[in-house]
């Protein structure tokens, strides 16, 4: 499995964000231990607000340490969300929400359409031929 993973650097330190099923987990329960509602309650993600962009962001980079730290046998420790946010108030929200959405389209893009061809060919083991129903 190839893992997208981006690079932000802040003060000399390099952060690594990865988007996929992990991060995407974290967010979510995030999201909702400190809103108390569900992500898919909002009708878009310009509703989730500065918490969601936070959090999203936390969880991204959080997967990037974590894969680092596997990878190179390290332990860096996770980011909190005080110091995602203080980080994300440095570089800058809307080169953040660049590098987050780029990754999510990556991922999604990775990972939708398998799914998309896996059910139009169950569609068409499952049609029967014309005038055989």
């Amino acid at each position: 499995m190839q893992i997208n993973m981006k690079i932000i650097e802040h003060e000399g330190i390099k952060y690594p964000l990865i988007i996929d099923l992990n991060s995407m987990e974290d967010f979510q329960k995030s999201f909702f231990a400190e809103t108390g509602k569900s992500i898919t309650e909002n009708e878009s993600f310009e509703n989730f607000g500065l918490t969601a962009g936070i959090l999203q962001f936390q969880a991204a980079l959080n997967e990037g340490i974590d894969y680092e730290n596997q990878k190179k046998g390290i332990n860096r420790e996770p980011i909190s969300k005080r110091e995602a946010g203080r980080i994300m108030s440095e570089i800058g929200m809307e080169k953040v929400s660049s590098v987050i959405t780029e990754l999510t389209k990556e991922f999604n893009g990775k990972n939708v359409k398998p799914a998309a061809e896996s059910i139009q060919a169950q569609n068409t083991q499952t049609t029967p031929p014309a005038g055989k129903a």
